[in-house]
């Protein structure tokens, strides 16, 4: 047989399928693919924008725990975070780049959800400086220079019976940028109306993932219907595969043919193909909204201190 389904490489009678019925699966198959990388990519730029967060807790906690004013310090921070930051950029484009032409492998080429993601982008970009700074910012990073020139170290206490606080920033600092140059003029221009040189990326940063956050959402409801239809039909693929020759229900489906080239071809369909792209969607559920919160380490319902000059003499020696 020169198309043929069975429900595994040995003890399992094979059945007959006709071409288009092989062609058919095919394309199930390729589109189930499409759907798991999509939620893959998303869940990688969320994983490289945690790494950013924590890495921000980090320097601070290391600057709190090891206090030095060397220089060598000031650069590690700089490059900790650069790091980070340049990671996320990266897949932040990596993920806005690859999601069209994922959803013309299941929509097709007419796909209404490719146009939307689109307009949605597009849209963000329009109406949001944060955005535009970043996608600007991941450009320049790309072919000028580190995203950031400085992650700052600072120690703050407003009264001295006050929690001290100890935060680490990043910025980029204007003067340092040539507009123009892999940084679009108009977004700099913007920027220097309304910060003049050193900007705190952390509100920017958060606005931006909070409305990545949102195309997505979107998306996700642009491929419901499809989604489903697809899963059925995997499902739909190895129930009718049957039993072995053991009585063992099929929990997978071997698919065998020719492609259009006159090549053999064989595919392997599993059910953990959409278990583990649902795993990621309830995973990653309720990202939006970044710029309303922060997390910290403060004390629930304050704290009463005594005066710092206190605590300083407590630590001596003769105190």
């Amino acid at each position: 047989m020169e198309y043929s389904m069975t429900g595994g490489p040995t003890g399992w009678e094979q059945q007959e399928l006709t071409k288009e019925r092989f062609n058919e699966l095919i394309r199930t198959k390729t589109a189930l693919a499409a759907a798991l990388e999509i939620e893959e990519k998303f869940d990688l730029m969320f994983e490289n924008y945690t790494a950013f967060e924590l890495c921000l807790l980090e320097r601070s906690l290391l600057s709190l725990l090891h206090v030095s004013h060397e220089w060598a310090k000031k650069v590690e921070d700089r490059r900790a975070v650069n790091l980070c930051l340049s990671n996320l950029l990266s897949s932040c484009r990596m993920y806005l780049d690859h999601v069209p032409q994922k959803i013309r492998a299941i929509q097709g080429t007419r796909s209404q959800t490719r146009t939307e993601f689109g307009a949605s982008r597009a849209s963000y970009y329009e109406s949001s400086l944060a955005y535009r700074t970043l996608e600007t910012l991941r450009n320049y990073a790309q072919h000028c220079d580190q995203p950031i020139s400085l992650a700052a170290i600072g120690w703050k206490r407003e009264s001295l019976n006050e929690v001290g606080r100890v935060v680490c920033t990043p910025y980029i600092s204007l003067s340092t940028i040539e507009p123009g140059r892999a940084f679009k003029k108009e977004t700099y221009e913007e920027l220097l109306a309304k910060y003049e040189d050193a900007i705190d990326l952390k509100p920017l940063v958060r606005e931006y993932m909070s409305a990545l956050g949102s195309i997505h959402m979107q998306l996700r409801v642009g491929l419901q219907t499809d989604l489903e239809l697809l899963d059925a039909a995997l499902e739909q693929v190895i129930s009718d595969c049957g039993k072995s020759e053991s009585g063992e229900m099929s929990k997978c489906a071997y698919v065998r043919g020719i492609t259009a080239s006159g090549d053999p071809k064989m595919e392997q369909f599993f059910r953990e193909n959409p278990e583990q792209r649902q795993v990621l969607e309830k995973k990653n559920d309720l990202i939006r909204h970044f710029e309303n919160y922060y997390v910290s380490g403060e004390v629930e319902g304050g704290q009463e201190l005594k005066p710092i000059h206190e605590l300083v003499k407590r630590s001596r020696p003769d105190g």
